[in-house]
């Protein structure tokens, strides 16, 4: 059997679990007869001053400090027909030399693509929810650490529905241990099932771009908790999270402007702790024909416990300023920083009197941190 042949073997098995998001854009290692086979992956320098290090660590106590990091991956499809087309994706964030000393999966799937009648995804990502916010996540440190749930997770299965602008996203989960959904990742939720959806529609060209604009929902149930050792392994009994998104034109291409805000409600096992997270993201900005581009926006988020008496409400909002350069389509240089306006708490970190609490907030109290990228992208 030739080889182009058995890889078109190997990826078509991957069919009955199927669908995904797209892939980044990646460096070609094979193609041919409808298959290819891809590298993808970024390498990243970062300088950042003391105050960033809450956010994004720090040598000693706080510190600025030189720290790399990197992803890898591989990615790619093969035409089973005219209608069917199998693909799969992997990355990994890499050892780094600083904190990471082994690999660490992002995204891992296998899907179909139908076509006109959607794709299938199974596997490892992020769930719809995250497409509805990820207009304002698009810089590298200080944008997408306020909104609702938007950590990877394993075990989903994923429909995917596009035709004439309109977006449609259905997921499912299955049951999975020991996962974040909040800030403070000292709390996991070990999820018996739960599903996800989001839709959006893009008008083609409003003024200067396309405009965007989507809502999404997610549930998840936790498993039951009547034993010792499920109650250590979990904190959560639901999850309930709201989004809605608004994007305006293409970021670092000429105009523009993007708004996310999500409420998520979270029922802890002990009800005293059960609380709502709310939070909101913007950027306004403008990307030039030589590469250059400059955005800045508001950044706010509010914790709000059930319980007054034993926790307090909370909220953290601030400026986010980020200039960059692409020089080209594979290389990024940029100086971004952040410049906390308010941020309320004993530590101005946690919602409790220790380090045990439900909530930590996105950035300390006086921070003006600022960090300088150089990124090379695969």
């Amino acid at each position: 059997m030739k080889k182009s042949q058995i890889l078109k073997t190997a990826l078509a098995l991957g069919l009955v679990v199927a669908t995904a998001s797209d892939v980044a854009s990646a460096a070609a290692v094979y193609s041919k007869d409808g298959t290819t086979l891809n590298i993808n992956g970024r390498i990243r320098a970062r300088f950042s001053n003391g105050d960033a290090k809450v956010t994004l660590g720090a040598a000693g106590n706080g510190d600025s400090t030189l720290k790399n990091n990197a992803r890898f991956g591989v990615d790619g499809q093969t035409k089973v027909n005219d209608n069917l087309t199998a693909f799969f994706y992997a990355q990994w964030d890499t050892s780094d030399g600083n904190d990471r000393d082994s690999f660490k999966s992002r995204d891992q799937y296998v899907g179909a693509d139908f076509g006109q009648f959607g794709k299938l995804t199974a596997g490892r990502y992020l769930s719809p929810v995250y497409n509805v916010l990820s207009g304002t996540d698009v810089h590298f440190d200080f944008t997408g650490n306020h909104l609702g749930d938007a950590n990877r997770r394993g075990g989903q299965f994923k429909y995917t529905f596009t035709a004439s602008g309109f977006e449609a996203n259905i997921a499912y989960q299955t049951a999975i241990d020991g996962i974040n959904v909040a800030s403070s990742e000292k709390r996991k939720f070990d999820v018996d099932s739960g599903y996800s959806a989001s839709v959006g529609y893009t008008f083609d060209n409003v003024v200067f771009g396309p405009l965007a604009l989507k809502l999404g929902y997610e549930y998840l149930k936790g498993q039951a908790n009547d034993d010792l050792v499920s109650l250590k392994n979990s904190q959560y009994d639901n999850l309930g999270v709201f989004a809605a998104g608004i994007t305006w034109g293409t970021y670092a291409s000429g105009p523009y402007a993007a708004l996310s805000f999500s409420k998520s409600d979270y029922d802890t096992i002990e009800k005293k702790d059960d609380y709502k997270l709310e939070a909101f993201e913007s950027v306004f900005g403008y990307g030039f024909e030589n590469g250059l581009y400059a955005d800045v926006g508001y950044v706010w988020q509010q914790f709000s416990p059930e319980d007054l008496k034993t926790n307090k409400k909370l909220s953290t909002g601030g400026i986010q300023a980020v200039a960059g350069w692409k020089l080209t389509p594979n290389f990024v240089v940029d100086v971004e920083s952040y410049f906390n306006l308010s941020s309320d708490g004993k530590t101005s970190r946690e919602a409790t009197e220790d380090d045990k609490g439900y909530y930590k907030a996105a950035y300390s109290n006086g921070e003006k941190a600022v960090s300088v990228n150089a990124v090379y992208f695969l």
